[in-house]
């Protein structure tokens, strides 16, 4: 499916609903997430040309490459825009490993990829991703916006916290990971 790049905006505009504290964050440090509970909204800007950032969302046979907590990921369907992927995570917990094993239906549309859970460790998993064309100012170079929202539930009791907690950590390190991998493939062309 072929996906035109939209058109280039503005930072300023794309970050004008963000609260102060966290235009700050995302304009210092690249990333920010935000939400809690399950419901989150994570924003990175990366250094790389829009079209190198939809190609890296978009590389589900490879996520285990430069995603940090996943150790397979396949596409076990496909058919024009739309994408059935298995993606398996393993993390260290409290002195255990924990592996989770997710598939999820991700429809690629401009600009996004909307995805939702169809089998796996979770309760429920939906959301979508979004790529915006930013016009650095200050240096005249094209950077893109990814932004993550997500809502996630776990049916496990007592360790919600502990599960919402470890999710928000993983939602920060996989979209600092997906920017960094922008951003080589950007330097590599």
């Amino acid at each position: 499916m072929s996906i035109s790049q939209p058109p280039v905006s503005s930072l300023d505009n794309l970050m004008s609903h963000l609260a102060p504290p966290d235009r700050a964050l995302l304009q210092q440090e690249g990333v920010v997430v935000m939400g809690e509970n399950g419901q989150y909204t994570a924003m990175v800007l990366a250094k790389a040309d829009w079209q190198t950032a939809w190609a890296v969302i978009r590389d589900y046979e490879n996520f285990a490459r430069f995603l940090p907590t996943v150790v397979s990921s396949r596409v076990i369907e496909a058919a024009g825009n739309r994408k059935v992927v298995e993606q398996v995570d393993s993390r260290d917990v409290m002195l255990t490993t924990l592996e989770s094993t997710l598939r999820t239906e991700n429809i690629e549309k401009e600009r996004e990829i909307e995805f939702r859970l169809i089998a796996g460790d979770l309760e429920t998993l939906e959301g979508f991703w979004r790529l915006d064309a930013i016009a650095d100012s200050a240096s005249g170079s094209l950077q893109t916006l990814i932004t993550q929202q997500v809502t996630a539930q776990a049916d496990i009791g007592l360790l919600d916290g502990a599960f919402y907690s470890i999710f928000e950590s993983s939602l920060k390190e996989n979209i600092q990971a997906i920017a960094a991998e922008a951003e080589r493939r950007t330097q590599l062309a």
